[in-house]
Protein backbone atom coordinates (compact mmCIF):
# COMPACT_ATOMS: atom_id res chain seq x y z
CA UNK A 1 0.00 0.00 0.00
CA UNK A 2 1.42 3.46 -0.77
CA UNK A 3 2.06 6.06 1.42
CA UNK A 4 2.04 9.60 0.22
CA UNK A 5 3.57 11.95 2.12
CA UNK A 6 0.75 14.62 1.01
CA UNK A 7 -1.74 12.68 2.12
CA UNK A 8 -0.64 11.81 5.39
CA UNK A 9 -2.20 14.16 8.72
CA UNK A 10 1.81 15.38 9.56
CA UNK A 11 2.12 17.04 6.06
CA UNK A 12 2.81 20.84 6.63
CA UNK A 13 2.53 22.60 2.65
CA UNK A 14 5.57 24.52 3.87
CA UNK A 15 8.28 23.27 1.98
CA UNK A 16 11.38 24.25 1.05
CA UNK A 17 14.23 23.77 -1.28
CA UNK A 18 17.88 22.60 0.13
CA UNK A 19 20.81 21.10 -2.35
CA UNK A 20 18.52 20.37 -5.26
CA UNK A 21 15.98 18.09 -3.03
CA UNK A 22 12.12 19.50 -2.29
CA UNK A 23 11.94 19.09 1.60
CA UNK A 24 8.65 18.94 3.26
CA UNK A 25 7.88 19.86 7.29
CA UNK A 26 6.51 17.01 8.96
CA UNK A 27 4.64 17.92 12.04
CA UNK A 28 4.74 14.76 13.52
CA UNK A 29 9.10 14.92 14.16
CA UNK A 30 8.88 18.35 13.60
CA UNK A 31 11.36 18.97 11.05
CA UNK A 32 12.10 19.09 7.21
CA UNK A 33 12.15 16.07 5.72
CA UNK A 34 12.61 14.19 2.22
CA UNK A 35 9.41 12.46 0.91
CA UNK A 36 9.24 8.54 1.26
CA UNK A 37 7.84 8.25 -2.61
CA UNK A 38 4.98 5.81 -1.69
CA UNK A 39 7.67 3.42 0.18
CA UNK A 40 6.04 3.07 3.90
CA UNK A 41 7.18 5.90 6.50
CA UNK A 42 7.05 5.20 10.06
CA UNK A 43 5.57 8.57 10.71
CA UNK A 44 2.73 8.00 8.24
CA UNK A 45 -0.88 8.90 9.41
CA UNK A 46 -3.76 9.82 7.45
CA UNK A 47 -7.08 8.41 5.72
CA UNK A 48 -8.67 8.24 2.72
CA UNK A 49 -9.72 12.09 0.60
CA UNK A 50 -12.84 9.40 -0.30
CA UNK A 51 -14.96 10.70 2.83
CA UNK A 52 -15.06 14.24 3.53
CA UNK A 53 -15.26 13.74 6.97
CA UNK A 54 -12.26 11.86 7.03
CA UNK A 55 -9.88 13.69 5.28
CA UNK A 56 -6.71 15.25 6.23
CA UNK A 57 -7.76 18.92 6.40
CA UNK A 58 -10.78 17.80 8.90
CA UNK A 59 -9.87 18.45 12.53
CA UNK A 60 -12.13 17.57 16.04
CA UNK A 61 -15.17 19.54 15.30
CA UNK A 62 -15.31 19.52 11.94
CA UNK A 63 -15.37 15.73 11.81
CA UNK A 64 -18.14 15.24 14.42
CA UNK A 65 -20.39 17.89 12.66
CA UNK A 66 -19.73 16.45 9.34
CA UNK A 67 -20.12 12.74 10.91
CA UNK A 68 -23.40 14.27 12.10
CA UNK A 69 -24.38 15.40 8.45
CA UNK A 70 -25.35 19.31 10.08
CA UNK A 71 -24.79 20.83 6.94
CA UNK A 72 -26.53 24.13 7.28
CA UNK A 73 -25.78 24.20 11.56
CA UNK A 74 -22.39 23.14 10.51
CA UNK A 75 -21.12 26.85 8.75
CA UNK A 76 -22.82 28.44 11.83
CA UNK A 77 -21.33 26.55 14.61
CA UNK A 78 -17.58 26.38 12.95
CA UNK A 79 -17.74 29.56 12.34
CA UNK A 80 -18.45 30.82 16.12
CA UNK A 81 -15.70 27.94 17.16
CA UNK A 82 -12.96 29.57 14.62
CA UNK A 83 -14.59 33.02 16.01
CA UNK A 84 -13.06 31.92 19.72
CA UNK A 85 -10.63 30.72 18.68
CA UNK A 86 -9.08 33.65 16.75
CA UNK A 87 -9.85 36.59 18.50
CA UNK A 88 -10.55 35.00 22.38
CA UNK A 89 -7.97 32.00 22.50
CA UNK A 90 -5.42 33.12 20.23
CA UNK A 91 -5.28 36.84 22.08
CA UNK A 92 -5.68 35.29 25.63
CA UNK A 93 -3.02 33.89 28.36
CA UNK A 94 -5.44 31.20 29.33
CA UNK A 95 -5.88 30.07 25.65
CA UNK A 96 -2.32 29.49 25.08
CA UNK A 97 -1.92 26.25 27.18
CA UNK A 98 -5.08 25.09 25.24
CA UNK A 99 -4.00 26.02 21.51
CA UNK A 100 -0.78 23.92 22.02
CA UNK A 101 -2.20 20.99 23.10
CA UNK A 102 -5.08 20.64 20.98
CA UNK A 103 -2.14 20.80 17.89
CA UNK A 104 -0.03 18.70 19.89
CA UNK A 105 -2.96 15.70 20.42
CA UNK A 106 -6.14 17.27 17.92
CA UNK A 107 -4.92 15.45 14.87
CA UNK A 108 -4.05 12.05 16.63
CA UNK A 109 -7.70 12.36 18.05
CA UNK A 110 -9.24 13.38 14.58
CA UNK A 111 -7.54 10.20 12.77
CA UNK A 112 -9.15 7.93 15.72
CA UNK A 113 -12.68 9.53 15.84
CA UNK A 114 -12.38 9.53 11.73
CA UNK A 115 -11.54 5.50 11.39
CA UNK A 116 -13.75 4.66 14.23
CA UNK A 117 -16.77 6.10 11.73
CA UNK A 118 -19.31 5.84 15.25
CA UNK A 119 -22.54 8.39 14.35
CA UNK A 120 -23.61 7.77 17.64
CA UNK A 121 -20.57 8.70 19.23
CA UNK A 122 -20.61 12.26 16.80
CA UNK A 123 -23.73 12.92 18.10
CA UNK A 124 -23.25 12.87 21.78
CA UNK A 125 -20.46 14.41 21.53
CA UNK A 126 -22.01 16.88 19.61
CA UNK A 127 -25.00 17.22 21.74
CA UNK A 128 -23.00 17.05 24.86
CA UNK A 129 -20.05 18.86 24.01
CA UNK A 130 -19.86 20.84 21.16
CA UNK A 131 -22.98 22.86 21.35
CA UNK A 132 -22.70 23.42 25.20
CA UNK A 133 -19.30 25.34 23.92
CA UNK A 134 -20.80 27.02 21.32
CA UNK A 135 -23.68 28.26 23.79
CA UNK A 136 -21.45 29.49 25.69
CA UNK A 137 -19.51 31.47 23.29
CA UNK A 138 -22.45 32.83 22.28
CA UNK A 139 -23.32 34.25 25.81
CA UNK A 140 -19.48 35.36 26.00
CA UNK A 141 -18.37 33.18 28.69
CA UNK A 142 -15.19 31.97 27.30
CA UNK A 143 -13.56 30.29 30.10
CA UNK A 144 -16.12 28.23 30.27
CA UNK A 145 -16.40 27.43 26.45
CA UNK A 146 -12.41 27.13 27.18
CA UNK A 147 -13.24 24.28 30.32
CA UNK A 148 -15.53 22.27 28.56
CA UNK A 149 -13.63 21.98 24.74
CA UNK A 150 -10.72 21.31 26.70
CA UNK A 151 -12.74 18.84 29.20
CA UNK A 152 -13.99 17.12 25.72
CA UNK A 153 -10.40 16.94 24.15
CA UNK A 154 -9.23 15.30 27.77
CA UNK A 155 -12.25 12.99 27.45
CA UNK A 156 -11.07 11.83 23.87
CA UNK A 157 -7.81 11.41 24.40
CA UNK A 158 -8.09 8.98 27.14
CA UNK A 159 -10.59 7.16 25.19
CA UNK A 160 -7.75 6.78 22.46
CA UNK A 161 -5.26 6.68 24.84
CA UNK A 162 -3.39 9.80 24.07
CA UNK A 163 -1.06 10.95 25.90
CA UNK A 164 -2.01 14.38 27.38
CA UNK A 165 1.36 15.49 28.26
CA UNK A 166 2.37 18.57 26.53
CA UNK A 167 5.48 19.91 28.38
CA UNK A 168 7.66 18.43 26.26
CA UNK A 169 6.41 20.14 22.75
CA UNK A 170 7.14 23.55 21.49
CA UNK A 171 5.98 25.45 18.56
CA UNK A 172 8.16 26.14 15.83
CA UNK A 173 9.39 29.47 15.67
CA UNK A 174 8.40 30.70 12.89
CA UNK A 175 4.49 29.74 13.97
CA UNK A 176 2.55 33.28 14.13
CA UNK A 177 -0.03 33.53 16.79
CA UNK A 178 -2.93 33.03 14.15
CA UNK A 179 -1.95 29.42 13.18
CA UNK A 180 -2.19 28.37 16.50
CA UNK A 181 -5.17 26.00 17.71
CA UNK A 182 -5.82 24.62 14.20
CA UNK A 183 -4.53 20.81 14.75
CA UNK A 184 -2.10 21.63 12.22
CA UNK A 185 0.42 24.33 14.04
CA UNK A 186 4.26 22.94 13.42
CA UNK A 187 5.27 21.54 17.77
CA UNK A 188 8.15 19.47 17.66
CA UNK A 189 9.05 17.36 21.08
CA UNK A 190 12.24 19.05 22.17
CA UNK A 191 15.19 17.34 21.74
CA UNK A 192 17.12 16.83 25.34
CA UNK A 193 21.12 17.59 25.28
Amino acid sequence: MEHICNECIYYDKHNKKTSSKMMFYCNNIGTYKEPDDGKKCIHYSGYSNEDSHKSQNCFITTIVVDMCGFSDEQSRLLNTLRWFRGNILQNSEYGQEYLKLYDVIGPQIAENLALEDDKELAFKLYSEGIMPVAQNIEEENYVDATTMYKTLVYRLAEKYNISTNINDYEYDINVKSDEKGHGKARVYKRTVN
